[in-house]
C-alpha cells in the first residue's frame, strides 16, 4: 500500500507542475500560476480524495476527428498521402470511406 500512496502523491506532484506550466506558457505570472495550480490542486483533493478515477484515453474523439481528416481530405486517389497524414493505414482510410459510402446508401 505504500507503493500506492507514493505513486498518488507522484500523480498530484506532475499535475500541480502540468497546471503551473501550462498557465504559464498562457501569459499568466509564475506567482499567480502557482497560486492557481495548487488552489486546484487542493480543490481535486478535496472533491475527489480518496476516490479512484479513470481518465479515457479520448480515443472516440480522436477517432471522430480521424474519420473527419480522412473524409475531408480524401480525393479518390491519395489512399497513401491520407493514410501517412493521419498515421492510419490504407486499408483503414477505405473501411472509413466505405463505411461513409454506406450510410449515404442507406439515407437514400
Amino acid at each position: 500500500m505504500a507503493g500506492s500512496k507514493a505513486a498518488y502523491t507522484e500523480l498530484l506532484k506532475e499535475l500541480r507542475e502540468l497546471l503551473l506550466s501550462s498557465l504559464n506558457s498562457a501569459g499568466v505570472s509564475l506567482e499567480i500560476a502557482r497560486s492557481v495550480a495548487d488552489s486546484t490542486t487542493n480543490c481535486l483533493i478535496n472533491t475527489w480524495g480518496g476516490s479512484l478515477i479513470y481518465f479515457p484515453k479520448g480515443r472516440i474523439e480522436n477517432a471522430k476527428a480521424t474519420r473527419e481528416k480522412i473524409i475531408e481530405n480524401f480525393k479518390g486517389n491519395n489512399a497513401l498521402e491520407v493514410a501517412r497524414m493521419c498515421n492510419v493505414s490504407i486499408p483503414h482510410v477505405y473501411r472509413v470511406l466505405g463505411k461513409v459510402h454506406a450510410e449515404k446508401k442507406a439515407r437514400n
